[in-house]
């Protein structure tokens, strides 16, 4: 990312380290050989620079000035390649390395659409000043957490690619949502603290505890029971799936545990859910240096 000019300042590359996209690519992406390494651990380093730019600075509170920060990615996803702003080129490398990839690239890339589309939501519903009720949150949350796409690359990983028909398969996709569901919801109950300090609203405790009218406690219970029913329905997709073709499903399966259990262990390592800081304001290792 640096070489890009997504990561500057001394503030934003000392972030930027003590996240460790490297050690979360490991964890959730056992299998992958180098080549395929160098892809997912920088597409994990992508997704940190603008998660903070939405979170954490004034472009996720303002839809109008995130367009102009994503309209050159979209442009990108499209085909585009001159005169990229930081942001843009970035992806323009991850993309560059995938896109003959037929139809598993073409998933990949709506994907990755569906996810600046749920930050534009996000960025629309803290402008507004809005908590979104649960119906609403809970299918944008998988979208934001951009995990439709990041989870396509655990095919990449175990080198073992969908059909479309395959990706479409029902029990595939209750397993994959579901897997989807338990990093992003795992990820709110470990930051909600963060998210508190900041402002933030798109936590699905905030969400149960704001919409629900119950205390923190009781919000965080409730979340603990939601991501224990999302378990049993992936435990129970897998088993379907094993026991139609063990040989197709297997591989993918493993990818999706790898990223659920991998998750966990980097959040235990990671200095990205200890730093709560409340002051007010940008933080310093928010660059303004993405749209040019």
């Amino acid at each position: 990312m640096r070489r890009f000019g997504m990561v500057r300042a001394p503030a934003a590359c000392a972030h930027f380290d003590a996240i460790g996209a490297g050690r979360l690519s490991a964890w959730v992406y056992p299998e992958a050989a180098l080549e395929v390494r160098g892809v997912v651990t920088d597409w994990l380093s992508w997704l940190f620079v603008i998660d903070d730019q939405c979170d954490e600075g004034l472009l996720g509170r303002d839809p109008v000035a995130l367009d102009r920060l994503t309209g050159p990615v979209h442009q990108v996803l499209d085909g585009r390649r001159d005169d990229l702003p930081p942001l843009a080129a970035g992806l323009a490398d991850i993309c560059d390395r995938v896109s003959h990839l037929g139809p598993w690239w073409a998933r990949y890339r709506d994907h990755v659409r569906g996810y600046l589309d749920a930050c534009r939501w996000e960025a629309a519903n803290r402008a507004a000043g809005r908590v979104p009720v649960l119906d609403a949150y809970l299918p944008h949350r998988r979208w934001a957490g951009s995990m439709l796409a990041t989870l396509d690359l655990t095919e990449l990983a175990t080198g073992d690619l969908l059909t479309d028909q395959e990706w479409a398969d029902p029990d595939y996709q209750q397993a994959m949502t579901a897997a989807a569901d338990i990093v992003c919801w795992t990820d709110d109950v470990v930051a909600v603290d963060k998210e508190v300090a900041r402002g933030d609203v798109h936590n699905l405790v905030i969400v149960l505890s704001t919409r629900h009218g119950i205390p923190w406690a009781e919000a965080t219970r409730l979340a603990g029971d939601m991501l224990d029913r999302r378990v049993a329905e992936f435990l129970a997709a897998e088993t379907r799936l094993l026991a139609a073709d063990p040989a197709r499903w297997s591989r993918n399966l493993h990818g999706l545990r790898a990223w659920m259990r991998g998750h966990l262990d980097w959040g235990a390592e990671t200095a990205r859910y200890r730093e709560v800081d409340r002051c007010e304001g940008v933080p310093a290792y928010i660059e303004e240096l993405l749209v040019g």
